[in-house]
This record gives C-alpha cells, structure tokens and sequence, in this order.
C-alpha cells in the first residue's frame, strides 16, 4: 500500500506572521504582503484577516477590499473549506482536509507567475470540497516552467516528479489530477505522463521557447519532453484549455494536443490569456472547474471541443442574491455599516 502522507499540524504560522507584518508595512510593502495573502492563505484564515484588519482599522484592510476575494469568500453559501496548510518547501504548500486519502483526489497545481492557480487560493480552496479534494500548490520561482524542479523539493522536473510522490504521497490517493495556468500549464501535461496521474488540465499553456536564454548565453534546463506524439495511442486524459479568440493560446493549445495526444478545449467567448481569472470575474468558474476535474473527455485524443461557459453572470436569482448579499458584508466590513446598493467588484481581471 501506498504511504499515505502524514497528518497536518496545527498550523505553520503563516497568518499570524503575516498579520505581524502588515502592522508595520505600508505602501508597496503593504501591496506585496496583500499578494502574499492571498497566494498562501486557507479560507478561514483570509476571513479572519479581514476582519482583523476591519476591528483595528488598519490601513491595508483597504488594499484587500479593493480587491475581490473578499466578497467572493462572503457571498459563498458554505462556510471556510477546513484546509490546513503545511509547506513542503519553499515554493510548495499542501493544504489538506479532512478524511482518508485513499477516497480523495489529489490536485496538484502548478502555479503561474504569482504563485497562484489564477486567482487567490483562498477561493479556489473554497470551491473544492475539503472532505474530496487535497491541493498541493507548486510554484516556480525560477520562471523556468519548473524545469529547474521547485524549490525545496526538488532541482530537476523528474525530481520533482518523484518528491510529489515521496513527499505529499501521492500515491495513496485515489485519484490524482495536475492543473497547470499559464507558466505551469504544460508543466502539469508533462507531469501527468510521468506520475501517471489520471487527468491533466492546462490552461493557456505556451510551448518551451529558449530563444532568449541562448541569446544571452544562458544555460538552457533540461530539453527532456515526455510529451510526444506516442501518447495519442493511450487513454490519458489531457486537457489544454483555451481562450476561443486568444490566437497565440489557440494556436499553442491545438499544437501541444497534437503532438502530445491531448485535447485542444476552446472556452467560447473569451478573449484573453487570463482565462481562470476571467471566469472568475464572471461567475462561470465553478460549471468550468467542475467540468476539468469531472467532466468526461469531450473529444479523441489530438481533436478539438468547444466549451460553453454560460453568459457571464448567469446564476439564477439564488446565485444573484448570494452575490449581493456578499457584498453587503464586505461593505459593512469595510466601512462599520451596511452600503445598499454597493456595485461588485468591476475592471480588467487580476494578472497571472
């Protein structure tokens, strides 16, 4: 049997340090330490900042209201997804419910430039079921779309492959899915090949391209690719998800489904690379997640699907008021009272 991995402490510290630190910060550092917040905090932990910074008055609570994962966590209609975080590195933190792991899916996230799937943990982890799902986020800090493995696990993509086994226990879990955004997309393809996970979903994924490191004389990482065009003659289910209209994205989508015995997924009606963050935006994130970790293959491996992700802000009036209602409580909090008829969160979506 498969180890499983060991159980999560109390908690690291994190939030606390995090608060600790926001007291003194002020300006860009203030910003960065938001950023920070948002990429490594659990549900719970998110709200009880906020509401930390509201009682106190502090000036950063405004930087997070500005923002939108505040309302988001409070207009959810489940209270915080009991995830603990445990770092297993410097760029890698598991966060874990609870329950045995051998009925549980395993996501294993590879991050894009923030060191996020997109959008701030926090409410990604809200809208995965605690008691079904684990997440164990990667981030590369050195751009290199991990080739250069992740720190504190690994210095190599092979070894990083076989620390995710070692280290979060991988195999014990009964289904194992790798989730790539932008940088980390085709990271999580070519994970899914060599761990043997059961899915990949890549989202806006570009192919390597080490034109600028030789230019400038740079070492280039390991050129190793497990994906190759042997792979359309399996059953493994890889999915590059794309903006219908972001032609660089479709162009690179249709290509690495092809050479790699995938399946090229146009999000219809979007535009840009920022596609997680989009239909975030838009209220369509969750029939979208639901579809990449569920969902059956919409089409034979190295063939194309388009996939409908509901016109932005259809949610029904139960979905509406939900919404509403969150952003009543985000207003109160912010402000000590309650602000009727305050507008949702608007502008272009966040960056990768």
């Amino acid at each position: 049997m498969p180890a499983a991995p060991p159980d999560p402490p109390a908690g690291d510290g994190a939030a606390a340090a995090l608060l600790a630190a926001l007291g003194a910060a002020r300006g860009r550092a203030a910003e960065a330490l938001v950023l920070e917040a948002e990429r490594i905090l659990t549900p719970g932990e998110f709200l009880d900042l906020v509401a930390t910074l509201a009682r106190t008055g502090h000036p950063a609570h405004a930087l997070l209201a500005a923002r939108r994962a505040e309302g988001d966590l409070a207009a959810s209609r489940r209270p915080p997804e009991p995830f603990v975080r445990t770092p297993l590195g410097e760029d890698a933190l598991f966060f874990r419910g609870p329950g045995p792991v051998a009925g549980k899916t395993l996501v294993i996230g590879f991050a894009g430039l923030r060191g996020r799937l997109g959008i701030p943990t926090a409410c990604l982890l809200q809208r995965l079921d605690a008691r079904r799902h684990d997440l164990l986020l990667l981030h590369d800090g050195a751009r290199a779309q991990f080739r250069q493995g992740c720190r504190g696990l690994a210095r190599d993509f092979p070894g990083l492959v076989a620390a995710v086994a070692a280290r979060a226990g991988a195999p014990a879990y009964g289904r194992r899915i790798a989730i790539g955004y932008s940088i980390g997309a085709l990271p999580a393809a070519q994970f899914a090949v060599l761990a043997g996970a059961e899915r990949a979903v890549a989202v806006s994924a570009r192919p390597r391209d080490d034109a600028l490191r030789l230019l400038r004389g740079e070492a280039v990482p390991t050129a190793f690719d497990p994906l190759c065009a042997c792979l359309a003659r399996g059953q493994r289910e890889i999915l590059f998800v794309h903006a219908e209209r972001h032609d660089v994205d479709r162009a690179a989508a249709r290509a690495l489904a092809g050479a790699g015995g995938g399946v090229s997924v146009a999000v219809l009606g979007l535009g840009n690379h920022g596609v997680v963050d989009t239909l975030w935006v838009r209220g369509s994130l969750e029939r979208v997640l639901a579809f990449a970790l569920h969902g059956r293959m919409p089409a034979r491996p190295g063939g194309q699907a388009g996939f409908d992700p509901g016109r932005p802000g259809r949610r029904g009036w139960r979905g509406r008021l939900r919404a509403a209602l969150g952003r009543l409580v985000a207003a109160f909090r912010r402000r000590g009272r309650p602000a009727p008829g305050a507008p949702g969160p608007k502008g272009p979506p966040e960056t990768l």
